[in-house]
């Protein structure tokens, strides 16, 4: 039996926990989804039924949509009305529960005694606060063989409502302008996505690299939202290329400009490798030129990802403002390779980026695979460049990273490879797109030039690598149809 009438103040309350969501994101709302609240009631004693009024000062953004007793015995039951004042500004849900047992039979206490599901709708404005209160809660209460209603004290909860914001793609820490502090951004978040522990993320409708606002559902973490620069629902280094796209943009008014900061982050200042560094070149073709480049490899020994000690720029970007960044993960690595200036590369094949080793490693190319090459052109299309692997390069001088001068004249099958005339072959390799020797040659006749038979190859794309007497190495891609 439900006793509902005035009383005296105990220390009995009655509160309001999430259920959909752990106590991180518990604090707010998100638009168009389900929420669950357990109405609880705190040091309840021996109790038989419960009354209150919910009351919620935002029922056009928060719907009720159904409920279900909780486990406070198994003749239970509860009488639930869900209404709107009648100047529309407040929703209200009326509610009573017995346990349907006596006053003198003990009843768990802190218990939940009704759960409850609202829908937030998709029309809600962003970071607006929803305040949820009890009006009049009450139970029916025995203490020392004595009946009483007793009033339960209650403090309002707070919830915010996560909706649709404007994202401009690049902003990546959202201050009005693109800079290359976005970049650092996009680094702070990167990772997030739809495998992200707990946390939901979300793709942009209709996501593009324009400047232009693009609504965007706030993500659980919503300052990753912006981070997203491409708008996929996910953070790694290819947001990157949307914030090389959009650098020196600015969305505020003429009177609120932010100025770019002058300092550039630590985290992407030039490094300086030992002498004896090995480089992996990173070779590749593009139809087009772009404005920056991201990589991915996946190594084949797991242990070799975490051995790398740096990424360096390749032929593709040689200005004072180019940059790299590289994340691994396990067996996994991700690179990023542009510059702060908005620069168009002047090349379109040949090594886009070294990865650094130290000495000590034995690392060629047979020991990773370079699963996908993305870059972004002035257009802002991102598009993929097809890798043309890495080849067997390893020196310890960066003066000799550079290709130069090297020759091929082609006759039927044969390739004639022709080097400066004040350099002579030592070795010669041919490798194919899966960093496989196809070809090798060793000289010890200081030739400068010699003949690579191609006959019997199958047609495709293959990385010429010749070592000279100097020490000097020479790189070439060979397109090999017949």
């Amino acid at each position: 039996m439900l006793f509902v009438g005035k009383g005296y103040l105990f220390a009995q309350s009655i509160t309001i926990v999430r259920t959909d969501v752990d106590t991180v994101r518990a604090s707010f709302i998100t638009a168009g989804y389900v929420f669950g609240i357990d109405i609880k009631v705190v040091d309840g004693g021996n109790f038989n039924g419960v009354s209150f009024e919910l009351d919620w000062d935002a029922p056009n953004d928060v719907k009720f949509s159904q409920w279900k007793v909780g486990p406070i015995g198994i003749k239970s039951q509860a009488f639930v009305v869900d209404k709107i004042s009648q100047d529309g500004n407040i929703g209200e849900i009326v509610a009573g529960i017995g346990t349907g047992f006596n006053l003198d039979t003990n009843v768990t206490t802190d218990t939940t005694i009704i759960h409850l599901d609202f829908v937030t709708l998709q029309s809600a404005a962003h970071a607006k606060d929803i305040t949820f209160s009890f009006v009049n809660p009450a139970i029916s209460y025995e203490v020392n063989n004595t009946k009483k209603i007793v009033i339960l004290k209650s403090t309002p909860v707070v919830f915010k409502t996560h909706s649709y914001v404007n994202v401009y793609p690049g902003d990546a820490d959202d201050n009005g302008i693109v800079d290359h502090l976005d970049f650092v951004n996009v680094t702070l978040y990167m990772g997030m996505g739809p495998m992200t522990k707990n946390l939901r993320t979300f793709k942009r409708t209709y996501p593009s690299s324009y400047w232009v606002a693009q609504q965007s559902l706030a993500w659980d973490v919503e300052n990753a939202t912006y981070a997203d620069c491409d708008g996929n629902g996910e953070i790694t280094v290819k947001d990157m290329l949307i914030v090389s796209y959009n650098i020196g943009d600015m969305w505020t008014t003429p009177s609120g400009i932010i100025k770019p900061k002058d300092n550039f982050p630590e985290i992407f200042a030039a490094k300086s490798y030992p002498k004896d560094a090995i480089y992996i070149p990173i070779n590749v073709s593009a139809l087009q030129h772009f404005l920056s480049a991201t990589c991915s490899i996946k190594f084949k020994n797991p242990n070799l990802a975490d051995k790398i000690i740096g990424i360096k720029t390749g032929e593709f970007f040689d200005s004072p403002n180019a940059f790299t960044y590289y994340v691994e993960n396990n067996d996994e690595l991700q690179f990023f390779v542009g510059n702060t200036s908005k620069e168009i590369n002047k090349k379109q094949e040949g090594i886009l980026a070294y990865l650094v080793f130290p000495s000590d490693v034995p690392i060629n190319s047979s020991d990773f695979d370079i699963e996908e090459v993305s870059a972004i052109s002035e257009n802002g299309l991102i598009f993929n460049i097809n890798p043309l692997t890495s080849v067997n390069f390893v020196s310890s001088d960066n003066n000799n990273l550079k290709n130069t001068n090297m020759q091929l004249n082609y006759n039927d099958n044969l390739v004639n490879i022709k080097l400066p005339s004040d350099d002579y072959i030592k070795t010669l390799q041919l490798i194919d797109l899966n960093g496989r020797l196809i070809r090798s040659l060793t000289s010890n006749n200081h030739l400068n030039q010699i003949g690579l038979d191609l006959a019997g190859l199958s047609p495709s794309v293959y990385i010429l690598s010749v070592q000279s007497e100097s020490g000097r190495y020479y790189t070439e891609p060979i397109l090999f149809f017949h």
